[in-house]
Protein backbone atom coordinates (compact mmCIF):
# COMPACT_ATOMS: atom_id res chain seq x y z
CA UNK A 1 0.00 0.00 0.00
CA UNK A 2 3.04 2.14 0.82
CA UNK A 3 3.85 2.27 -2.84
CA UNK A 4 0.48 3.29 -4.50
CA UNK A 5 0.24 6.19 -1.17
CA UNK A 6 4.05 7.05 -2.96
CA UNK A 7 2.71 7.30 -6.34
CA UNK A 8 0.11 9.01 -5.58
CA UNK A 9 1.60 11.31 -4.00
CA UNK A 10 4.05 11.92 -7.08
CA UNK A 11 1.20 11.87 -9.11
CA UNK A 12 0.12 15.14 -7.06
CA UNK A 13 3.34 16.91 -6.17
CA UNK A 14 4.93 16.82 -9.61
CA UNK A 15 2.75 18.56 -12.07
CA UNK A 16 2.85 21.71 -8.97
CA UNK A 17 6.19 21.47 -8.69
CA UNK A 18 6.22 21.62 -12.34
CA UNK A 19 3.83 24.52 -12.62
CA UNK A 20 5.91 26.20 -10.14
CA UNK A 21 9.10 26.10 -11.59
CA UNK A 22 8.14 27.21 -14.86
CA UNK A 23 6.33 30.16 -13.13
CA UNK A 24 9.60 30.91 -11.61
CA UNK A 25 11.17 30.48 -14.74
CA UNK A 26 8.72 33.16 -16.88
CA UNK A 27 8.89 35.58 -13.52
CA UNK A 28 12.98 35.44 -14.23
CA UNK A 29 12.42 35.80 -18.36
CA UNK A 30 10.20 38.99 -17.72
CA UNK A 31 12.75 40.69 -15.20
CA UNK A 32 15.72 40.24 -17.20
CA UNK A 33 14.11 41.51 -20.33
CA UNK A 34 11.61 43.94 -19.38
CA UNK A 35 13.63 46.75 -21.20
CA UNK A 36 14.69 44.68 -23.84
CA UNK A 37 13.67 45.56 -27.50
CA UNK A 38 10.83 43.58 -28.77
CA UNK A 39 12.10 42.45 -32.14
CA UNK A 40 15.62 41.72 -30.65
CA UNK A 41 13.14 39.05 -27.98
CA UNK A 42 11.32 37.70 -30.89
CA UNK A 43 14.94 36.81 -32.68
CA UNK A 44 16.29 35.16 -29.64
CA UNK A 45 13.09 33.47 -28.86
CA UNK A 46 12.01 32.58 -32.57
CA UNK A 47 15.66 30.68 -32.26
CA UNK A 48 14.94 28.89 -29.09
CA UNK A 49 11.37 27.66 -30.48
CA UNK A 50 13.03 26.02 -33.65
CA UNK A 51 15.50 24.46 -30.92
CA UNK A 52 12.82 23.63 -28.99
CA UNK A 53 10.53 21.83 -31.90
CA UNK A 54 13.58 20.23 -33.00
CA UNK A 55 14.50 18.58 -29.61
CA UNK A 56 10.88 17.73 -28.77
CA UNK A 57 10.24 15.76 -32.23
CA UNK A 58 13.43 13.75 -32.07
CA UNK A 59 12.49 12.99 -28.18
CA UNK A 60 9.26 11.90 -29.24
CA UNK A 61 10.26 10.16 -32.13
CA UNK A 62 12.58 7.81 -30.19
CA UNK A 63 10.11 7.70 -27.51
CA UNK A 64 7.37 6.42 -29.91
CA UNK A 65 8.85 4.36 -32.51
CA UNK A 66 8.95 1.06 -30.04
CA UNK A 67 5.38 1.18 -31.13
CA UNK A 68 5.57 1.07 -34.27
CA UNK A 69 8.26 -0.61 -34.65
CA UNK A 70 6.64 -3.87 -33.21
CA UNK A 71 2.95 -3.10 -35.20
CA UNK A 72 5.56 -3.29 -38.49
CA UNK A 73 7.48 -6.34 -37.03
CA UNK A 74 4.47 -8.23 -36.55
CA UNK A 75 3.19 -7.21 -40.22
CA UNK A 76 6.20 -8.90 -41.38
CA UNK A 77 6.47 -11.63 -39.17
CA UNK A 78 2.58 -12.53 -40.40
CA UNK A 79 3.19 -12.18 -43.80
CA UNK A 80 6.30 -14.00 -43.83
CA UNK A 81 8.64 -11.48 -44.86
CA UNK A 82 10.49 -12.00 -41.53
CA UNK A 83 11.47 -15.23 -40.05
CA UNK A 84 10.32 -15.61 -36.62
CA UNK A 85 13.08 -18.18 -35.73
CA UNK A 86 15.47 -15.55 -35.44
CA UNK A 87 14.02 -12.35 -33.73
CA UNK A 88 16.18 -9.48 -35.09
CA UNK A 89 14.62 -6.41 -36.18
CA UNK A 90 15.71 -5.11 -39.30
CA UNK A 91 17.78 -1.75 -39.01
CA UNK A 92 16.02 -0.15 -42.23
CA UNK A 93 12.69 -0.55 -40.39
CA UNK A 94 14.37 0.78 -36.97
CA UNK A 95 15.38 4.16 -39.16
CA UNK A 96 12.25 4.27 -41.26
CA UNK A 97 9.98 4.21 -37.75
CA UNK A 98 11.60 6.81 -36.07
CA UNK A 99 12.29 9.23 -38.58
CA UNK A 100 8.81 9.02 -40.16
CA UNK A 101 7.79 9.68 -36.05
CA UNK A 102 10.28 12.67 -35.84
CA UNK A 103 9.77 14.22 -39.27
CA UNK A 104 5.96 13.99 -38.83
CA UNK A 105 6.90 15.55 -35.54
CA UNK A 106 8.57 18.40 -36.13
CA UNK A 107 7.21 19.29 -39.58
CA UNK A 108 3.30 18.85 -38.53
CA UNK A 109 3.21 19.09 -34.93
Amino acid sequence: MAVVEKTLTLMIVSPMLGFGIAFAFAIAIMYFLHQARPTKVNKIFGKFQIASSAFFSLTHGANDVQKTIGIITALLIAGRILQSKSFAIPVPVILATASAIALGTFFVG
